[in-house]
């Protein structure tokens, strides 16, 4: 009965629109069973042939629907209307404008207005409350939701890590060294990276990352075309603009940047014709590693298979 149900749970319901009339017709359905498993679905609560079935289904598919894209960040109306200019419609100046700023950050906006924003909108001290919600006082609750935070940050930097580092070895390069000189700058990208904010870890590390792509990244932050342009103002910038030409179309490529065909594309052809038109470009590149992530390249650039593994013990300063 709804009842005897937690005030979490009648929380988390109500906040969906689910009514105890709502949860007097669903808790008459008989689970519908798959692989052994019972799973409360639309069929089973209208096999109840109570009335008003329809709308109690609609409501617990609705319930369910959005738990579920918690826990798998999935873009809802608001973050689509963020990314548009509050629904901008296509096709005008302000609506591409939009659309353009807004493309491929669906993601860390999702993760700033649901999951941050979930931590600060629920109530604190219900009854059955999970840990982080359990609050009596304002100040507990001040505390709880710092916690909650913190657990965020520290589980998604931790994936945000394992992100970075394995870019590096599928770039073909050893991991970068996650305790030495240049660890506060590897934990930022980390930090940045795992918290869905990865387009501002690349615009403010850009120039690290790759010196001559500093007006794609910074560009970059605002769509693919303008980051595009910004490519066009570090040939114009460069001093060997033939290679940096090579470069920028490469970056237009479908395909190429999947990780099956990269690493084989860019040593069996790109680092050769950059190499061609710039020479010196392949050692400088083993350089720029050394010098900003103190990191090699176990398949070193321009060479057809790799002469080695990947250093894995080069992560943790071995």
């Amino acid at each position: 009965p709804w009842a005897k149900l937690d005030q979490w749970d009648q929380w988390l319901m109500g906040r969906k629109g689910i009514t105890e009339a709502d949860w007097n017709i669903i808790s008459k359905a008989t689970p519908t069973e798959s692989n052994g498993v019972g799973y409360l679905t639309r069929d089973s609560i209208l096999a109840t042939g109570e009335n008003n079935a329809q709308q109690a289904a609609t409501k617990w598919m609705a319930f369910v629907s959005d738990e579920a894209q918690f826990a798998v960040i999935a873009p809802d109306l608001a973050t689509r209307a963020i990314v548009t200019g509050g629904g901008m419609p296509a096709g005008t100046p302000s609506g591409e404008a939009f659309r353009f700023f807004g493309q491929f950050k669906s993601f860390p906006v999702a993760m700033m207005t649901r999951v941050l924003g979930r931590v600060f909108d629920t109530p604190q001290g219900l009854q059955g409350a999970p840990v982080g919600y359990g609050g009596k006082s304002n100040s507990s609750a001040t505390v709880n939701r710092i916690a909650v935070l913190a657990g965020i940050s520290v589980v998604t930097t931790l994936l945000g890590a394992i992100q970075t580092q394995s870019r590096q070895v599928l770039t073909s390069k050893d991991p970068i060294d996650m305790t030495g000189e240049h660890a506060k700058k590897f934990w930022f990208k980390a930090f940045a990276t795992g918290g869905g904010s990865g387009f501002v870890a690349d615009v403010l590390m850009a120039a690290t990352d790759d010196p001559s792509r500093q007006w794609s990244g910074k560009l970059g932050m605002l769509g693919p075309v303008p980051g595009a342009a910004g490519g066009l103002i570090d040939i114009a910038k460069s001093d060997h603009p033939a290679a940096q030409a090579v470069q920028w179309t490469n970056d237009q490529l479908p395909f190429v940047d999947m990780w099956p065909i990269k690493a084989t594309w860019e040593h069996w052809f790109l680092h050769n014709a950059q190499e061609a038109l710039n020479p010196g470009y392949l050692g400088r590149m083993r350089s720029r590693a050394m010098k900003d992530w103190n990191q090699d390249y176990y398949w070193k650039p321009g060479e057809a298979l790799p002469d080695r593994a990947p250093d894995f013990a080069h992560a943790v300063g071995e």
